[in-house]
């Protein structure tokens, strides 16, 4: 699903963590990026280190990604001060396969640092 971003970025440095409210409608392993930038794509050296696997489930959860590395997944510097997106992609219960959801996987805040976004986004 293609989805719009956001314009402006946030600065998290001062208080380097994500957290956000997720649910689907099915269980599923989904994995959480925080992405560096306004400009979304799938280039890793722009996410930050940090990551989260989350085993989502049917009831709403809070996840929360606790000191956002300075290191990006490329080993460069990244910016917490130019925080713009969270990335999402289906990750692995097996270790090996990705997993596949006939249904949605919903997201309906997120706070980046002390930024709240009321949002619902449903991929």
């Amino acid at each position: 699903m293609e989805c719009s971003p956001g314009e402006g970025a946030v600065d998290i440095s001062a208080n380097n963590k994500v957290e956000l409210r997720i649910k689907a409608s099915a269980n599923v392993r989904v994995n959480v990026y925080i992405q560096e930038g306004n400009a979304p794509s799938w280039d890793y050296s722009k996410f930050s280190e940090s990551s989260a696997e989350i085993d989502v489930t049917t009831d709403w959860q809070f996840v929360t990604l606790e000191n956002v590395s300075t290191v990006s997944m490329g080993a460069s510097a990244f910016d917490l001060t130019n925080i713009g997106g969270v990335a999402f992609e289906l990750g692995k219960t097996d270790g090996t396969n990705y997993d596949v959801i006939d249904g949605t996987v919903s997201v309906d805040f997120i706070r980046f640092g002390e930024a709240a976004v009321s949002i619902l986004i449903s991929y």
